[in-house]
């Protein structure tokens, strides 16, 4: 970094969303390479799941989200960071229990529901939340999705080929 500068880094770690975070088998070796630069300061991991507004249950007892809580939770403890975060809006609504140490509430704060039907207790109507703002986005990234891999919230895409996506 120039002139001694330092940076608090935070590393994302892939859930499933498939948005620029390191496949989990990739972070911990990257958060070594981190480690080892100087001027940077690794502050902590974070994760973003695709579907934590979605079914409660797979039939395993446990959602998607819980599971992949897990597996986000255990690469985190090995990585001995201060600080994870993987809570969005709709975590934290329906798993305040993955708040963690920080949260990044997202929509919510915008009076958006995430992705909450009308009947839902997580619904914009059951929370009395009102929408404050118009989404307007540029491409920010430009990335492969292998064949099979789900996209976005609620995996609402799945690569039926490998894929290339705009983000």
């Amino acid at each position: 970094l120039a002139h001694r500068a330092r940076a608090n880094v935070h590393v994302k770690i892939e859930a499933g969303l498939n948005r620029l975070g390191l496949p989990p088998d990739e972070a911990l070796p990257f958060i070594d390479h981190v480690r080892a630069v100087e001027g940077l300061t690794l502050e902590g991991v974070y994760t973003h799941f695709p579907s934590a507004d979605g079914p409660t249950d797979d039939g395993s007892g446990r959602s998607d989200t819980e599971q992949r809580f897990e597996r986000f939770v255990a690469i985190a403890d090995q990585a001995e960071v201060p600080l994870r975060h993987a809570a969005n809006t709709a975590t934290l609504l329906r798993y305040p229990q993955m708040a963690l140490d920080l949260v990044r509430v997202g929509v919510g704060l915008y009076g958006i529901s995430p992705g909450a039907s009308d009947d839902d207790p997580f619904s914009a109507s059951a929370l009395n939340l009102q929408p404050v703002l118009a989404w307007k986005a540029m491409l920010v990234d430009v990335h492969d999705v292998p064949q099979g891999e789900s996209v976005s919230y609620g995996a609402t895409w799945t690569a039926e080929q490998d894929s290339r996506i705009g983000v």
